[in-house]
This record gives C-alpha cells, structure tokens and sequence, in this order.
C-alpha cells in the first residue's frame, strides 16, 4: 500500500494502471497492524535505550504518528485491487503470521 499512501494525490487511473500490472505479476498484500492500545509499548520494546531520552510527549507524538500511517495504509488497502490480509500482530505470535501469509500468497 506504500504506492498509494506515498502518492496521495496520483491520478487513480495511474494508481490502477501499476495495480494492474503488479495483479498480473500475482501481487498480494499483508498489512502487520498493532492494536492502538498497545503502539507506543511495542515501538519502545524494539529498541528500548533509543526511547529512555524521549518525553512522554514524543513518545505519544510518534506513536500518533505510526497509528495515523497506519490507518491510512488500512484505508489504502480497502481501495486497492489487490489481494489483501490484515494480521494484528499485538500477540507476537511471528510463526503463526508466517504461517497465515505462506497460507495466503499459496
């Protein structure tokens, strides 16, 4: 969904146009989402000394950051011709998730 939230204000018919041809080359989509609830615990699990410096307000800030990306990429992939799963990834059950996108992409 990158194609479309990065260009926001492409033509449709383009956006459609490169769909198409990614439909053709069997293109699926997977969108890995995390609970609002729970952005700003998991984007400080992952590299926890980079986020000790930061203020409870950058923290907040970027975690409204990340949960408006990734509505928008939800919103995106509800417009888009291609194939599309979703998995919340809150349990960080990684080899059930693999196991659900090997089952989806067939």
């Amino acid at each position: 969904m990158n194609h479309r939230a990065a260009f926001p204000s492409a033509p449709s018919y383009e956006i459609e146009s490169i769909e198409n041809e990614m439909l053709l080359l069997g293109a699926k989509c997977v969108l890995l989402t995390v609970s609002s609830e729970n952005v700003e615990q998991r984007m400080q699990s992952r590299n926890p000394h980079e986020w000790r410096s930061k203020s409870e307000n950058e923290v907040r800030k970027s975690a409204e950051e990340f949960i408006q990306t990734q509505s928008e990429l939800r919103k995106q992939s509800n417009l888009s011709i291609l194939p599309t799963i979703e998995i919340n990834t809150d349990q960080k059950d990684w080899i059930a998730y693999a196991n659900q996108i090997m089952d989806f992409i067939g």
